[in-house]
């Protein structure tokens, strides 16, 4: 073999090295971002037990009882709220007393 066959011999190992460490990174990487979207999926199982303590099973009747849950945590049972009156007349405030602080 001449040198210029050697050297393209060489050049063409190395570029396939390079492909094949690509490729294996690739799916070392696909790998990982699969068990990632695998651990996301939805783990609901299809099922809530309403007020009374009875399963429901229907998506309906799931979207209710998730509604009425909202609803129970963020409901208001204070009392009502008592108007205040604003004073618009308060003490007159003097220049000399601005400028003092």
């Amino acid at each position: 073999m001449q040198r210029s066959e050697r050297r393209m011999d060489q050049s063409t190992m190395s570029g396939n090295r390079a492909k094949a460490k690509y490729r294996q990174q690739n799916s070392c990487m696909l790998k990982l971002r699969m068990s990632v979207v695998r651990k996301v999926k939805c783990s609901s199982p299809g099922y809530i037990k309403s007020n009374d303590g009875t399963m429901s099973m229907e998506k309906k009747e799931i979207l209710n009882r998730w509604s009425e849950y909202v609803e129970y945590l963020f409901k208001d049972d204070r009392c009502k709220k008592t108007k205040i009156e604003e004073n618009k007349e308060g003490p007159t405030i003097l220049k000399e007393e601005v400028e003092a602080a």
